[in-house]
């Protein structure tokens, strides 16, 4: 999740995975290992969910005026929880949208964070958000009240910035510390108990990792590089406390298209959202692309900053937070 900014909206994507199970690759005898291309499929629009808010900084970041909604995850209530990263001091920073009634609540505000993402923890079934630019992760209830900072400050020596996060089964969590460059790698990823403590760092020398998910196992982790516009397959060990195996699973030419935040659905796709480009990738566990998903250009201007995707909890949609200088929208 970049820390530039526009205007946001949320798009939904139904029927996804029934698309996702059509597209492997042929079983026809002497097929070999042909694929048919990926299909392409267009999001719907489900609601506008943040404006632009009035542009305050420097005269030479006008042009690149946007908001950038982020999270976003579904609550024990079946509610959708995102984040509005660029929202200004006192504007709503997170929020929640009725998947029924497409209504959007505000939850959370406060002067300073830029939460970046936001996930429930199994353990607690508290809201943990990550704030990118104030080097912190707090959790909260579901409707915004009780906030606690979990973790903040250095890590194994060095400030963090935490941009995107998961949890194993026992609620320990998994943080991409989003740092370095393709020149100067310095990002990890790094893991802390269910409680916040006991940080530890389980990979480093990445180029700005950003989204991070596990497997339907729980043994694995797929990991974003926005500074690299690849994605790395991380194993661990049997205790999630170290990597026994990793490797580069999938690369991707993306021109000005930057690898933001991911998913992973029952059946082991991954769904990588493709910044700057108006498309979200879906990728089966080999790394073929089975299906692109792209943002019907509808509104007057561009909206290209696809940052996020949350599958709803026993069915087969999908919601996807989208950018723009006409606000966020899924």
């Amino acid at each position: 999740m970049p820390r530039s900014r526009r205007r946001g909206l949320i798009c939904a994507l139904a029927g996804a995975v029934a698309i996702l199970t059509a597209g492997c690759a042929s079983s026809t005898p002497g097929a070999g290992d042909y694929r048919p291309p990926p299909a392409v499929v267009n999001a719907e629009l489900i609601a506008n969910v943040t404006p632009l808010y009035p542009y305050t900084g420097p005269e030479s970041g006008r042009a690149n005026h946007h908001t950038t909604v982020e999270g976003p995850a579904f609550g024990p209530d079946g509610q959708l929880y995102f984040t509005d990263a660029t929202a200004p001091p006192r504007a709503p920073k997170i929020l929640r949208l009725d998947p029924s009634t497409k209504q959007v609540t505000p939850i959370y505000t406060d002067e300073t964070s830029f939460y970046s993402s936001a996930q429930f923890s199994p353990r607690d079934g508290r809201l943990y958000a990550t704030d990118l630019l104030g080097g912190k992760i707090d959790s909260m209830n579901a409707d915004g009240s009780d906030v606690r900072t979990v973790l903040s400050g250095a890590v194994a020596g060095h400030p963090m910035r935490p941009d995107d996060l998961t949890f194993d089964l026992d609620g320990s969590m998994f943080i991409a510390d989003m740092a370095g460059t393709p020149w100067a790698p310095t990002g990890r990823i790094i893991r802390t108990d269910a409680n916040g403590a006991d940080p530890t760092v389980l990979a480093d020398n990445m180029p700005s990792p950003n989204g991070i998910s596990f497997d339907p196992q729980h043994s694995a982790l797929w990991v974003s590089q926005f500074g690299g516009n690849r994605v790395d397959h991380l194993v661990l060990a049997s205790d999630h406390r170290s990597v026994t195996d990793g490797h580069t699973a999938l690369t991707h030419d993306g021109g000005l298209g930057r690898f933001d935040s991911n998913a992973v659905d029952a059946d082991g796709n991954l769904y990588q959202a493709n910044y700057g480009a108006g498309e979200m990738l879906v990728y089966d566990d080999m790394g073929a692309v089975i299906l692109t998903v792209r943002v019907p250009q509808t509104l007057p201007e561009p909206q290209l900053l696809v940052t996020n995707v949350a599958i709803q909890p026993g069915t087969r949609n999908a919601y996807m937070t989208v950018g723009g200088k006409k606000g966020m929208r899924f």
